[in-house]
């Protein structure tokens, strides 16, 4: 029979959409595989819908039913910056691609615009009203919980949000959104990398997918957590700090099985990674069809990839933090085919 936490757990994946085919892809934040550049925070997409589900812990949320785009996705005018003569890509969600993503004008030098959507984290719906703090990833590392930031905002009744700042530039890392929102934990996405050279950014950030975690869900994952000694010394997730990841499909953000994640810093890293296995506990071995790990203890800004026989399978590595307060997430998004 299995325990409760279990059956909690495998009835919130229950609820998530079947994937399409993949192909395509943007990034998350982080440079590309086989780059060497510091990228922000620790990371983390488009339609509307309402968190009632459970292991969300919330009702939050509202909107017509949503869930990734998965079937028939076709990709804006572009899928990131570097696809527009202007540099500017404008786009709401990461993975799946944003249908709706258009090449701008890009603000002046100094300025960043930053766009994206907020959502469940299980159930991939739209979070409205959510409240978000716009901070430097070394600021949020330090006091996830009193950081004011440097811009706040809220999402709107699409769970979406937009705006733009000069005052990204210099801090360090990258930029990560602090989201709050009733019945969920404080959560970092992280946005964008910074510059490793001068600390600038782009004019846009590269990860649209900004995420919420419910107090529920996090219950039940601490619950599963438990019994294992090397994680437990670190629990509970969220007010001892802690990652929670997802390697994805990036035509549609969901889980992909048989990938390990693995830390560049090799047997120098004391980070813990395990994995969700089928029946909602966890496992020390690879991804299962929920594409779900934690990362418990990684060093600041600590980087990962996704590896799938010996071979990185990520489009870009995974950059991730973490400080008691609050839950940092991170998705791995796999090259496209």
């Amino acid at each position: 029979m299995f325990h409760a936490t279990r059956l909690a757990l495998l009835a919130s994946f229950a609820l998530l959409p079947a994937c399409g085919t993949a192909g395509g892809g943007t990034p998350t934040t982080g440079a590309s595989s086989d780059s060497s550049g510091s990228t922000g925070g620790s990371t983390e997409s488009g339609s509307a819908g309402t968190s009632t589900s459970m292991g969300s812990g919330s009702t939050a949320g509202s909107g017509s039913t949503g869930g990734p785009m998965c079937e028939g996705v076709t990709p804006g005018e572009c899928e990131a910056h570097e696809d527009c003569p202007s540099g500017y890509c404008e786009s709401f969600s990461t993975a799946p691609p944003d249908p709706s993503a258009t090449c701008m004008t890009a603000l002046p030098e100094g300025q960043i615009r930053l766009t994206g959507t907020v959502r469940d984290w299980v159930t991939f719906d739209t979070i409205t009203g959510a409240d978000m703090r716009i901070a430097g990833a070394l600021e949020a590392s330090a006091n996830p919980t009193s950081t004011p930031g440097i811009e706040t905002t809220m999402s709107d009744a699409g769970g979406r949000f937009a705006l733009e700042t000069d005052k990204a530039d210099g801090q360090a890392i990258g930029l990560v959104a602090l989201t709050e929102a009733s019945g969920y934990k404080l959560t970092v996405s992280g946005l964008v990398e910074a510059n490793i050279s001068d600390g600038s950014y782009p004019p846009g950030n590269t990860n649209h997918d900004v995420w919420v975690v419910g107090e529920g869900f996090l219950q039940s994952l601490n619950d599963a957590l438990m019994s294992d000694p090397e994680a437990a010394p670190f629990l509970p997730l969220g007010d001892a700090g802690g990652v929670v990841g997802r390697v994805r499909d990036p035509s549609c953000g969901q889980g992909v099985a048989g990938v390990e994640v693995v830390s560049r810093a090799g047997a120098q890293s004391v980070a813990i990674v395990r994995y969700m296995d089928e029946q909602g506990g966890f496992t020390a071995n690879a991804t299962t069809s929920s594409g779900l790990f934690v990362v418990l203890s990684p060093v600041l800004a600590e980087k990962f990839d996704a590896v799938k026989d010996g071979m990185v399978v990520s489009e870009r590595e995974a950059t991730v933090g973490s400080a008691p307060g609050g839950i940092f997430t991170v998705t791995l998004t796999l090259l496209g085919e």
